[in-house]
């Protein structure tokens, strides 16, 4: 999934070999990767129209991941909703064969429980991961993939090194992110 993705996650525009987030209708310049999807704290808004635009803009071949989408208990729309746009996402994924980039905070278990009910096959990344090292290989022996900053990277990587997980599932399931412009 890295091949020359240095940057899983990131909202800076024209940033080479970076996943750039996009919403539906956003503009998207040409020789860049995109991700494309409505973020929980905006589910409130969600409408037909954003809906249609949002799998027409999925379906470029520029974009290469589908989110980011998920679930937040702190803010958006009430759970049930954002639960059932989080759903719409997954199937979107599923169908274009395209990666899920997840804003989680508070709501693993909806998630969870949404992955063991959907039985994806695309890969899942839990973008912004701040979690601990015990909850990382939880999450990294379920199949997720997690994405950080590069300093929290680097310390999460050591942590687990040292407690003797694989180096190479270590490589391959950890990704750097920047997430550079947080609303």
């Amino acid at each position: 999934m890295r091949d020359n993705i240095t940057d899983f996650h990131t909202h800076t525009s024209h940033k080479s070999g970076a996943i750039i987030n996009r919403y539906p209708g956003d503009e998207r310049p040409e020789g860049y990767y995109y991700s494309v999807g409505i973020h929980p704290w905006y589910s409130a808004e969600v409408t037909p129209q954003m809906w249609q635009q949002l799998e027409l803009d999925a379906a470029a071949p520029e974009v290469i991941a589908i989110g980011e989408c998920g679930i937040d208990k702190l803010r958006g729309a009430s759970l049930p909703v954002q639960t059932e746009i989080f759903r719409r996402h997954i199937l979107l994924s599923e169908a274009l064969g395209k990666p899920l980039i997840i804003h989680c905070v508070r709501a693993i278990e909806q998630i969870e429980r949404l992955r063991t009910e959907m039985r994806p096959t695309q890969p899942w990344i839990l973008h912004g991961f701040r979690g601990k090292p015990q909850q990382a290989l939880q999450l990294l022996a379920r199949g997720y993939y997690l994405s950080t900053t590069p300093s929290h990277l680097s310390t999460l990587r050591s942590q687990l090194l040292s407690s003797g997980s694989d180096p190479a599932t270590l490589s391959s399931s950890l990704l750097p992110e920047t997430d550079d412009s947080r609303s």
